[in-house]
């Protein structure tokens, strides 16, 4: 009777923690699609999508064209290292987005630091994250990246090896790397 008391606190803990990170990932996407819909009214845009769906349909595209291999850490790892090595292949990405992304890129361009570094700091300080989260230390990563132009290589390296293959799973936790992609492209200058 006592293990079985122990095992149902333990599934209610385990349970509660699922729930916490689900809120966390809610409040993140909420906070950075209302500062994408308070840019659009700023700029007389009316489109109300969710910016995480444009980010899904330019990261499916990529993967349609054979620039990235599938939605996985090492995929966006490769990407990356070829983009920055390789002028030849951010040309022909940086036509292909273009040409597919015209009118959604106007809604990308705005300072990125709104989505990869206001928001989850205030998710952060909201919910008191955990300091080794993937939120966290991809935040702590962003800064340093910010502050480099999102050129650094070896900040882009760190904010591989701090994200968590499980979590890569999410959109929340590739945006950081598509917005590397298209920054690193000059898409978005």
């Amino acid at each position: 009777m006592n293990k079985f008391l122990i095992l149902l606190i333990l599934a209610f803990f385990l349970n509660s923690c699922k729930t916490q990170e689900e809120i966390i990932e809610l409040k993140l996407k909420v906070c950075v699609n209302t500062e994408v819909q308070r840019f659009r009214r700023l700029n007389g845009n009316s489109n109300s999508k969710d910016i995480y769906i444009s980010l899904l349909e330019i990261e499916d595209m990529l993967i349609k064209e054979n620039f990235l291999q599938g939605k996985k850490l090492d995929s966006y790892k490769s990407l990356i290292t070829n983009i920055l090595g390789d002028v030849e292949n951010q040309e022909s990405l940086r036509e292909i987005i273009e040409r597919n992304f015209k009118d959604q890129l106007l809604e990308l361009t705005y300072d990125p630091t709104v989505i990869l570094i206001q928001c989850p700091q205030t998710i952060l300080i909201t919910e008191k994250n955990k300091i080794n989260s993937t939120l966290n230390l991809q935040y702590e990563t962003m800064n340093w990246l910010a502050a480099e132009e999102y050129k650094n290589k070896e900040a882009i390296d760190q904010l591989f090896s701090v994200t968590n293959p499980k979590d890569f799973d999410k959109i929340i936790y590739r945006v950081p790397f598509i917005y590397i992609i298209l920054m690193n492209m000059q898409v978005l200058n």
